[in-house]
């Protein structure tokens, strides 16, 4: 895979991760199972924000997300942090001040980890294929 593949993939993978839900019950949605009601109809009438519809997320999107999820076990710790702070959504300018330094730096850090990733998984390939 080239650099630009895998870096297309991992940032696929962040969103696939964002997009899948928890299954697990919260307890503020069993607090109460009647909705308030509201005093007078004029009060009621568009006080709700719209909602987001989130479409359930593809079996072979989370079958990416988990193979890009198991090549960040190949990196070490501090480029395993950064690249999943990227992933999962945290704004680049956040990323930068954490990890002290500009875009560019950013950039050319996460485009060396691509390319390190690259590296490994075509050994890996080749190790399989013997």
């Amino acid at each position: 895979m080239i650099v630009d593949e895998i870096k297309d993939r991992l940032a696929e993978a962040g969103r696939t991760l964002r997009a899948v839900r928890d299954p697990r019950p919260h307890i503020t949605r069993l607090r109460s199972v009647w909705p308030d009601a509201p005093d007078q109809y004029w009060v009621a009438y568009a006080r709700a924000k719209p909602r987001r519809v989130r479409l359930p997320v593809s079996a072979a999107a989370i079958d990416r997300m988990d193979e890009c999820l198991g090549w960040l076990l190949y990196l070490d710790v501090p480029e395993r942090r950064l690249v999943s702070a990227w992933m999962l959504g945290l704004k680049i300018k956040e990323i930068c001040a954490i990890w002290g330094c500009d875009r560019k730096t950013f950039w050319r850090r996460i485009e060396r980890i691509c390319g390190d990733l690259a590296i490994e998984l075509a050994r890996r390939a080749r190790r399989a294929a013997a």
